[in-house]
C-alpha cells in the first residue's frame, strides 16, 4: 500500500525482519568523487544507487575560486539534508494514516567563510533554517506539529545536524 509515495508494505516488511535480525537495519555508504584540475565544474561524483547511477557535477561560487557553473557543495548538502527530512515526515505521516496534499521543505543555511580562507577561528555554520508547507487531508494542527517533531526526532539528516559525528581523513598517496 502506497501513502504520500510511501511504500508501507516494504517499510513494514523490514521492520519484521529487523524484529529478527537487527543488523537490517545497519548500513554503509560509501561514495568516491574526482577534482577536476581543469576548467569547468570543479568537481564530479558519479552517484550509483539501489536502481541506477547519476553523475553530480559541483562547482564552488565565484568567490571560492570556482566558476558558479554547477551546484556549490554546501547546496548539494543542504538539498540532501531537505530531502531526507522531507522522506522521514512524508513517511510518518503515512505511518500514521495522514494523507498529504502537499509538502514543500526548504532550508535557510547561514554562513562564515572567514575561516575557510584562514582569516578567524569563526564558526562557519552559523545555523540551519527548515521551513515545512504542508496541508494534510485528515490532520488538524495538532497532528501536523506532532509528526513534525517526530520527523525532527527521527530524520538520520537531522541527527547528523544535532550531534557530534566521529570524523577522520585516510590519506593514499598515488
Amino acid at each position: 500500500m502506497r501513502v504520500n509515495n510511501v511504500d508501507l508494505d516494504k517499510i513494514r516488511n523490514v521492520v519484521e525482519k529487523w524484529k529478527t535480525d537487527q543488523t537490517v537495519l545497519k548500513k554503509k555508504m560509501a561514495i568516491k568523487g574526482e577534482w577536476n584540475l581543469k576548467e569547468g565544474p570543479q568537481f564530479r561524483i558519479n552517484l550509483k544507487y539501489e536502481n541506477g547511477e547519476t553523475t553530480l557535477n559541483i562547482d564552488s561560487p565565484s568567490f571560492m575560486g570556482g566558476d558558479g557553473k554547477a551546484p556549490s557543495p554546501l547546496q548539494i548538502c543542504l538539498s540532501g539534508l531537505v530531502s531526507c527530512f522531507a522522506g522521514t515526515l512524508a513517511s510518518i505521516a503515512a505511518e500514521k494514516g495522514i494523507e498529504l496534499e502537499k509538502l514543500e521543505v526548504g532550508a535557510e543555511a547561514a554562513y562564515d567563510f572567514s575561516k575557510t580562507f584562514g582569516l578567524t577561528n569563526n564558526p562557519i555554520a552559523q545555523g540551519v533554517t527548515f521551513t515545512v508547507d504542508i496541508k494534510a487531508k485528515n490532520a488538524d494542527e495538532n497532528k501536523i506539529s506532532e509528526i513534525v517533531k517526530e520527523a525532527e526526532e527521527r530524520c538520520p539528516a537531522m541527527f547528523c545536524l544535532k550531534n557530534p559525528i566521529p570524523v577522520s581523513v585516510n590519506i593514499n598517496r598515488l
